[in-house]
């Protein structure tokens, strides 16, 4: 599945991994509203752990 972002008119996307802030449209839209830029050197074997051990039903409640 791809979705399209639809960037703000002063959006400054200047590096690999990004953090999109925005409104869902539909299944296939998100529009912008703030972008973090993350850098080109992230760990995305660290990123996807954290956000599984997030959502992990054993976890919930004792992490926030």
């Amino acid at each position: 599945m791809q979705v399209e972002v639809r960037l703000t008119k002063d959006a400054r996307v200047t590096d690999t991994y990004v953090e999109i802030v925005g409104k869902v449209n539909d299944a296939s839209m998100v529009t912008m509203m703030a972008c973090i830029n993350m850098g080109a050197d992230l760990d995305m074997e660290l990123v996807d752990f954290t956000v599984e051990t997030i959502h992990d039903p054993r976890f919930m409640g004792s992490i926030f």
